[in-house]
């Protein structure tokens, strides 16, 4: 600004003294009074273009980001109320900037700890679903081969199907030799529970019958169940209060006279289904719970057993309830039981094998998107 002084100095004593030389008509009076007027408009100009460029200066060093400047402009002017304007807004932009800067860091802090979570949750993922693996692996490494099944009964399948990787249902036989005479025992349980705890009591339930069938030699079903109850209250350590009994199993079981087809039958909570020449013949269970039997044992044979002469093509089926109890179709409703021995009935003409196809479409198709209710397990062999 002081060089645009000095130059117009310059101008106007150039003008001053080269006008009347140029033009030696025009009064001088009036040249001085022009020259004057032309002053003070210029300078006018000046005082107003002062504070816009320092304005201009001002806006352009807040669009680089500079908040941070003086205005030095007299605020009595009215662009001295503008650039008051701009030291509020160049203020608030710096606070809007503090409290953005302080957000993102929060944020920042935030994710990496949200990170390092994901990252424990990931690990502990990963351990648990390697051990539950390791589990499953176990568990059926203790089931039965289903080869041992298929050597006695060569028509004969097993539908399993757990809700999660490890089940709380599993099946259980033996060929046992007892005077002679050559006995096949058949059980298929349901625990209290699925998933892992299901699974630990499984196992202790499989481990159980064979230590009583197998080691103890018992044989008659109605008192294999009883005997199952008192191993599992004692395993459990559950008391004569009824209250204390809520843990245990749901068991059908079988014994079959290989020699003369005569078969044992005993439940605590899963049905026997006898398909003979079309016909459904349902043998019903007790109402108990292996585990649940307060003060019932093995000698008081409060337990029913159904003695059966079984007939060629008989085809025999033992499940849990998980298959009754899925949930869907078009109203998302159970499959139930009545729809379950329908099924037995449509498949009972067809090989085994087809069966199993069929009770496993069955399912899916009923299913569908819906998730799996509970563990499922149905198994079955034809005489």
């Amino acid at each position: 600004m002081k060089v645009k002084l000095i130059l117009l100095t310059v101008v106007v004593i150039i003008l001053t003294v080269g006008i009347p030389i140029l033009v030696p008509d025009i009064p001088y009076i009036e040249i001085i009074s022009a020259l004057v007027g032309l002053i003070l408009g210029l300078l006018g100009i000046i005082t107003i273009l002062k504070p816009i460029d320092t304005i201009k200066e001002i806006s352009e060093e807040i669009a680089k980001g500079n908040f941070n400047i003086e205005t030095n402009i007299n605020k009595s002017h009215e662009f001295g109320l503008v650039a008051e304007q701009l030291d509020k807004t160049a203020s608030l932009l710096i606070n809007n900037i503090e409290n953005e800067r302080t957000f993102n860091q929060r944020i920042e802090e935030q994710r990496k700890e949200l990170e390092s979570t994901t990252e424990e949750i990931h690990y502990v993922n990963k351990q648990l679903t390697a051990s539950i693996n390791y589990a499953e692996r176990i568990q059926r490494s203790m089931l039965p081969d289903e080869k041992m099944l298929k050597g006695i009964f060569k028509e004969s399948f097993i539908f399993y199907r757990p809700k999660d990787v490890v089940s709380g249902d599993f099946y259980w036989f033996e060929k046992i030799n007892r005077a002679g005479k050559e006995y096949m025992v058949i059980a298929a349980a349901d625990c209290t529970g699925h998933g892992v705890p299901g699974a630990i009591m499984s196992m202790m339930g499989n481990n159980l019958l064979t230590n009583i069938v197998y080691y103890q030699n018992y044989l008659d079903p109605n008192k294999i169940l009883a005997r199952m109850d008192q191993e599992i209250k004692y395993e459990l350590k559950q008391g004569e209060n009824p209250e204390d009994s809520k843990d245990g199993m749901e068991m059908a079981l079988c014994v079959v006279d290989l020699d003369t087809n005569e078969l044992g039958y005993a439940g605590g909570g899963i049905p026997l289904y006898i398909m003979r020449e079309g016909e459904l013949i349902v043998h019903k269970a007790d109402k108990v719970m292996l585990g649940g039997m307060v003060g019932k044992t093995e000698d008081d044979n409060s337990l029913s057993v159904h003695n059966i002469q079984l007939q060629k093509k008989d085809t025999i089926y033992m499940c849990s309830d998980g298959f009754q109890d899925q949930f869907g179709g078009p109203q998302d409703k159970k499959f139930m039981a009545k729809r379950l021995r329908e099924l037995f009935k449509e498949a009972s003409e067809l090989p085994l094998k087809e069966q199993k196809e069929l009770i496993s479409q069955r399912f899916e198709d009923w299913k569908k998107d819906s998730d799996q209710t509970d563990d499922v397990m149905v198994l079955g062999f034809r005489i």
